[in-house]
């Protein structure tokens, strides 16, 4: 095969994963939303005590977290699908290409993280 035909197969595949990222961090979004909702429904209407102790020590853990890595993929997915080549200069360091995405899904989550640990 010739090499345009390679490059349209190429971001074909790239489009392709694209959205299959974005709907697995829809879903994923969906499932923190639907966690959320139960383990509050669970906290009212169910009265176990080992259970509500367990749910109101490590809600962050439980919710929290999960959701923050979901919605930390969700940015990074909204800002690499503005620019395909993220570029980072941190720490005398230079991330290009999907290290420049992992690393600003690292920085997300982290923000995210700490953000809760401050507020919490």
């Amino acid at each position: 095969m010739n090499q345009a035909g390679d490059s349209d197969q190429d971001t074909m595949f790239q489009k392709r994963l694209r959205r299959t990222a974005f709907w697995l961090a829809v879903i994923t979004m969906i499932g923190s939303a639907f966690t959320f909702g139960l383990t509050q429904w669970y906290l009212v209407f169910v009265h176990s005590e080992d259970w509500k102790r367990l749910l109101t020590e490590h809600y962050q853990a439980i919710v929290g977290l999960p959701s923050a890595a979901a919605l930390a993929f969700e940015r990074q997915n909204q800002v690499t699908g503005a620019a395909a080549d993220v570029q980072h200069n941190r720490l005398s360091f230079k991330f290009r290409g999907a290290a420049g995405q992992v690393v600003m899904w690292v920085f997300c989550f982290l923000a995210m993280v700490a953000a809760m640990k401050l507020l919490w």
